[in-house]
């Protein structure tokens, strides 16, 4: 049975009463009423196998923003602006718990736009908020000395932890 975590990005004490009236703007019964007050949050679940055979998987099922810039007109873009790297953080979070577990960490991208380039990350079909998502993650890999690429089926963007690399 797969455990299912979501992981959630908090703002500044000061900040916690704007973005939990900017949930009001979404629709209900989403994350962001689920965790109010929070900047965005991400879905995941961890799993044996579902790429490659026996080996400890976590899939990222979503990352979802709780708020709208200018909704309400106090969450400003530059408040909005100052919070731009939730995704990056959060995604950094779990690379780093899955480096220490020793599993892969999967973004499940079947389903969302139709037929993909087999090797491609990133083409140009598709929409501003998947290349977002996208990028994102492949960035947090990066950082976090994962390689990101499809796997087989192209179900899933899997990145596998890579030796670090000595700086100089």
């Amino acid at each position: 049975m797969p455990v299912i975590s979501n992981w959630v990005f908090y703002p500044k004490p000061e900040h916690l009463a704007l973005f939990d009236d900017a949930r009001k703007f979404l629709r209900e019964g989403g994350q962001s009423d689920a965790y109010p007050g929070t900047v965005g949050s991400l879905g995941m679940r961890k799993k044996q196998g579902i790429v490659e055979e026996g080996r400890q998987e976590w899939v990222i099922e979503f990352m979802q923003a709780h708020f709208k810039t200018g909704q309400p007109p106090e969450l400003t873009r530059a408040i909005a602006t100052y919070y731009g790297g939730w995704r990056q953080h959060l995604l950094s979070a779990v690379l780093g718990e899955a480096r220490k577990e020793g599993a892969s960490v999967l973004l499940d991208i079947h389903d969302r736009h139709g037929v993909e380039p087999q090797k491609e990350l990133i083409y140009p079909g598709l929409s501003p908020s998947e290349r977002e998502r996208r990028n994102a993650f492949i960035q947090a890999a990066e950082k976090n000395s994962f390689k990101a690429e499809k796997d087989r089926t192209g179900n899933y963007i899997v990145a596998v932890a890579q030796e670090p690399k000595l700086q100089k």
